[in-house]
């Protein structure tokens, strides 16, 4: 699976579920699984619109050749194309994930939302 495939197979999902529901659904993809979900979320004290990426798996088979590093430039232009006013990651749990999140100016969304970053876009 190409990035551009990967790109376009992520935001015809977020158009699907903004435009027919549910909220929330997984992307199954060659490259691996993705659980979205449309919602609000207190950022830092203030009430945003967001795009969450609630669970993830690469497949092996695709780990280290960028997909994580699209997938994030994907949620970030859709969010930004479509009003929508963060990105957020839900139960940021690996270290490797929680260090690169923050090299990208990923925040700590607050005191409620333990182990949770995002970033307004």
């Amino acid at each position: 699976m190409s990035h551009r495939d990967f790109i376009l197979a992520v935001h015809d999902k977020l158009d699907e579920m903004r435009k027919y529901g549910p909220k929330n659904a997984w992307l199954y993809l060659p490259c691996g699984a993705f659980y979205f979900r449309l919602t609000r979320h207190v950022c830092a004290g203030k009430a945003a619109s967001t795009i969450d990426l609630a669970n993830f798996s690469i497949a092996p088979a695709f780990q280290s050749k960028g997909y994580f590093k699209m997938l994030i430039w994907a949620l970030e232009q859709y969010a930004i194309n479509n009003g929508i006013q963060a990105v957020y990651f839900e139960s940021v749990l690996n270290p490797i994930v929680d260090r690169y999140l923050r090299s990208l100016r990923y925040e700590e969304a607050g005191q409620h939302a333990i182990d949770c970053l995002y970033r307004r876009v």
